[in-house]
């Protein structure tokens, strides 16, 4: 056999990075493990390419530890532990030679070698201030726009825009929306957002069922704002070729695809099913209309960004928690599903029937 090229790698909750091999007949899957993989709090919790080649892929763990694969020698080669705070890691980037790393308990670190600068994403409050739920960091993101720019959003912390280079001052803090018609303020829990390409608008969603599109430079609060299905949104991810255009998954196995250029049309585009759980991570390839999403069932899955049409699963046989698609993969990868075809019915013989 000739060497393999994965053209697909996910993040699993058992601690291993899987090697995906689509092709036109068959699908190829290898686990690369780790020193820490299968133990107590090692869970991938984050995958994203280390550059624009695709040959570096930075994996962070729960337990705060970085890690980097070489994906021409399909080996791990560097790894280092870091102590920046008490909750677990929930994202991890590079960015400008720096790794960048957020923590649930509000902390996001700046790295360098062995140097470390902290950012308290955490809002100040006061003695009054009385939360129903504790504030925590859910997600970091990179700007694409600007080089040195990334966005953080959590439970009970709205959308802030830090600049790595200036730590210590926040360069933007979003406002809530107004209050509802009883007057009561609207609960705040941003499960995922991401920076739409080139540009500096930034997208997000909650866990209390909101979508909504923020434009740091004329107003603090959301341009649009609206609400879809009836169960928190915990995924997003932009379409890279097409203007403001996302697709977003909930915790009930559904996703959709909405257009953000109108702020009146509130219905999705297209909504692809054939999910039996929480869609963790979705991921949208850079050139083509594929759509590839990792959920609780174990299953990857490829739809058509165009039609909602479903194209490909596979079973990955543990719990999967993010996916990373190489430009490389061509659609007739994927097109591997064929139409379910309709059974003919026989015609009866009634004349058996009719004998006495």
């Amino acid at each position: 056999m000739g060497k393999i090229d994965f053209n697909v790698f996910i993040g699993s909750e058992t601690g291993f990075l899987k090697g995906v091999n689509l092709n036109k007949s068959a699908s190829i899957v290898k686990n690369f493990g780790n020193d820490t993989s299968e133990k107590k709090g090692k869970q991938i919790a984050s995958l994203c390419w280390g550059n624009s080649n695709e040959d570096e892929i930075v994996v962070g763990l729960k337990c705060q530890r970085l890690l980097t694969f070489d994906t021409d020698f399909k080996c791990f080669n560097w790894s280092r532990s870091y102590d920046l705070g008490e909750g677990p890691l929930v994202s991890a980037f590079k960015k400008e030679g720096y790794f960048i790393t957020g923590l649930e308990s509000g902390e996001i670190g700046i790295l360098q070698g062995f140097k470390s600068t902290i950012i308290n994403t955490l809002p100040k409050r006061n003695n009054s201030d009385r939360r129903i739920r504790k504030s925590t960091l859910c997600c970091v993101k990179p700007s694409e726009l600007y080089s040195t720019q990334i966005a953080s959003g959590g439970c009970e912390n709205n959308l802030a825009i830090w600049d790595i280079q200036k730590p210590t001052v926040e360069v933007f803090r979003a406002k809530n929306v107004r209050h509802d018609m009883l007057d009561l303020q609207v609960p705040l829990w941003i499960s995922d957002l991401t920076y739409l390409p080139r540009s500096n608008l930034i997208a997000a969603v909650t866990r209390h069922k909101h979508v909504r599109l923020f434009d740091p430079i004329a107003s603090r609060r959301p341009v649009i704002n609206f609400e879809w299905e009836n169960n928190p949104l915990i995924s997003l991810s932009a379409v890279p070729f097409l203007d403001k255009q996302i697709v977003v998954g909930t915790d009930h196995g559904r996703m959709a695809l909405f257009d953000l250029r109108n702020p009146s049309n509130k219905t999705p585009l297209h909504v692809y099913k054939g999910f039996a759980g929480a869609i963790k991570n979705i991921y949208v390839h850079e050139t083509l209309p594929l759509v590839a999403s990792v959920s609780l069932d174990r299953y990857l899955r490829f739809h058509d960004l165009n039609n909602s049409k479903m194209l490909s699963k596979e079973f990955m046989k543990s719990r999967l928690t993010s996916v990373l698609v190489r430009k490389t993969l061509q659609m007739e990868d994927v097109t591997r599903l064929e139409p379910k075809k309709k059974k003919k019915l026989k015609p009866c013989n009634v004349s058996r029937f009719n004998k006495k």
